[in-house]
């Protein structure tokens, strides 16, 4: 699927699982990229989503950090409870920036790693 902002996700009310794969990996749209997850996550409106799994592009470490908690605080409304598992994995050739990424992503998601459904992973 590719987003455009007039995507109707109203027809997603029975979803379980959802993937989301980021290709491009330009630094200067990273932070676009996380703002849009947050909007595509928050237009579903399934109350069944028990896995979502996004695959991301891993880049060096830079000076102001991802706004992860974007996607918490859509993530932590009530239409989400039934989550099971979140998986953040990072796919790229630079390991040392994993660090991280995980680190900001524990931090900005703190909510869902206490519930335990939290996971990072580095490819």
């Amino acid at each position: 699927m590719v987003y455009y902002n007039g995507a109707n996700f109203q027809c997603l009310t029975g979803l379980q699982r959802l993937s989301i794969n980021i290709l491009h990996h330009n630094p200067l749209y990273y932070r676009e990229h996380i703002k849009h997850l947050a909007l595509i996550l928050d237009k579903i409106p399934s109350l069944v989503l028990k896995k979502i799994s996004f695959v991301i592009p891993i880049l060096p470490p830079t000076p102001s950090r991802v706004r992860w908690h974007l996607m918490a605080n859509v993530l932590q409304q009530s239409r989400f409870s039934q989550l099971t598992e979140i998986v953040f994995q990072f796919i790229g050739y630079d390991e040392s920036s994993y660090g991280y990424a995980k680190a900001w992503i524990l931090e900005d998601l703190a909510p869902l790693d206490e519930r335990g459904i939290l996971s990072v992973r580095y490819n």
